[in-house]
């Protein structure tokens, strides 16, 4: 029963940052200095009638993360509790454009930064959002929790 309450919980905050953690106000996605309006002629979309999913839900979507996430050597402390990645998953599943929504420095990413893009691009297609009837290119946001201090 725990068990089911913190996954649920998990799923509410994963949820709600897909909602609140973007700049809706201004519908821009800025990534690496670039406004990304469209992909493939295809507006990107902030509010969509179904969100894109995450192969076998986002259970599996957090197991994904852990499994596949690094702490960087080279980096021996880190400012933050999490990190969030921005990304658009694009009308065939795809993700594309994967960004630091909260970079600590806006010049130069820290190792820990590095790890969580290259996480978030190696992660298998997605079931790609839908918005009146159409499957379009939709921004994601995906916060990744730092738990283990490092050593």
């Amino acid at each position: 029963m725990k068990k089911l309450l913190c996954i649920s919980a998990i799923s509410m905050i994963l949820a709600s940052y897909n909602l609140y953690g973007q700049t809706i106000t201004s519908n821009k996605f800025i990534c690496n200095g670039e406004l990304i309006k469209t992909i493939d002629k295809q507006k990107v979309e902030y509010f969509v009638d179904q969100t894109p999913q995450f192969p076998e839900g986002e259970t599996a979507l957090m197991s994904f993360i852990k499994g596949e996430f690094k702490y960087p050597k080279e980096q021996t402390k880190w400012s933050r509790k999490f990190i969030i990645v921005s990304f658009v998953i694009d009308t065939s599943g795809a993700i594309r454009y994967p960004c630091i929504k909260n970079p600590v420095s806006n010049t130069k990413l820290e190792p820990i930064d590095v790890e969580a893009l290259r996480v978030v691009s190696k992660m298998p297609s997605w079931k790609p959002g839908i918005k009146d009837w159409k499957v379009v290119p939709v921004l994601y946001n995906v916060p990744i929790q730092l738990r283990q201090v490092p050593k």
